[in-house]
């Protein structure tokens, strides 16, 4: 836990990340001959979070962008779901969650919209399922866990790092329904607060907090079809805190935290040579946000800025080529 985050709690904000059908998109786009893209425009919608928050975990449902739970600047978790029109910046609360949460991890999985742990003073295991009237526990992880995040391939949501309040997660959980999981593979590195995307079928881990509360510049690659997970590459530099999205057959990683301070980098990743590359920069430099795609956009959430004090900014991210 960083020093700038309060004390009374037993995480500091994380994000999920959902691949949300990215993976088998871009792969079309990729073989159809059109050139992925090589950076992100970055800008600052004029529309703005309610409230500022870091930590939340964010869906895209039917145009809107779902911003769900989080940390609010007094230090408690938001029990709020969110839903904001980004073409207009109109925003209304759809429901609250059946506990407050932060450090959560959210995934759309054939149809319904599920959350995954999280925490409050400690770690949860349950799993939550979002309507239009709030969210419902519906399951529970094998053990609780915050610090978290998912993504989906195919019919199936993957849960990856993370921690239950005295260890790290190593085992990466696979689920079709939020109530049964599966063990499907163990990373190389285990780590909390990794930003994760998916591309071409498989689901990619780039940094992260290691046990000794150290960032890590691994890139581990886990294979849901084969159960294998390896480490695929490096980052320039250590960093955990960060979001990926999955944009044109490109990964890339947006802002984390460097040093222990907020950056404003975007990163390329191309996971078929396996290069790393500078990609454009954040009008601000954010950690803990999150990040979610929707109409071949991306979205940048709230988060932690250089000033130490939650966001209520959202960045739009269109790809360039």
């Amino acid at each position: 836990m960083r020093a700038r985050h309060l004390a009374p709690l037993l995480c500091a904000a994380a994000l999920a990340v959902s691949g949300c059908g990215a993976g088998s998109s871009a792969g079309r786009r990729v073989a159809s001959g059109a050139a992925p893209p090589s950076r992100l425009q970055a800008r600052l919608l004029a529309a703005r979070l309610p409230v500022a928050l870091a930590g939340e975990s964010a869906l895209a449902s039917g145009g809107r962008l779902l911003v769900i739970g989080g940390l609010q600047s007094d230090g408690s978790s938001s029990d709020a779901i969110i839903a904001l029109d980004p073409r207009t910046g109109a925003s209304r609360q759809q429901g609250t969650l059946a506990q407050p949460t932060h450090d959560a991890a959210a995934a759309s999985l054939g149809g319904h919209q599920l959350l995954f742990g999280g925490g409050q003073t400690a770690s949860y295991s349950g799993v939550e399922e979002l309507g239009a009237q709030g969210g419902r526990l519906v399951g529970s992880l094998p053990a609780p866990r915050s610090d978290l995040a998912a993504a989906t391939v195919g019919a199936r949501a993957y849960l990856l790092g993370g921690y239950d309040g005295a260890t790290l997660a190593s085992d990466v959980l696979a689920t079709e329904d939020g109530r049964r999981f599966d063990r499907v593979a163990r990373l190389p590195v285990p780590v909390r607060y990794p930003a994760v995307a998916t591309l071409a079928g498989r689901v990619y881990a780039f940094g992260g907090e290691r046990s000794s509360g150290r960032p890590t510049d691994a890139i581990q690659r886990i294979d849901p079809q084969s159960g294998r997970a390896q480490v695929a590459g490096a980052l320039p530099a250590p960093v955990d805190h960060a979001a990926a999205l999955a944009l044109g057959g490109r990964v890339f990683v947006l802002g984390g935290a460097i040093g222990g301070a907020p950056s404003s980098g975007i990163l390329s990743f191309d996971p078929r040579s396996g290069r790393v590359r500078a990609a454009g920069r954040l009008p601000l430099a954010l950690d803990d946000s999150a990040a979610v795609s929707s109409a071949g956009r991306g979205y940048l959430i709230g988060g932690i800025g250089g000033d130490s004090a939650n966001s209520d900014r959202i960045v739009e991210l269109t790809p360039q080529r």
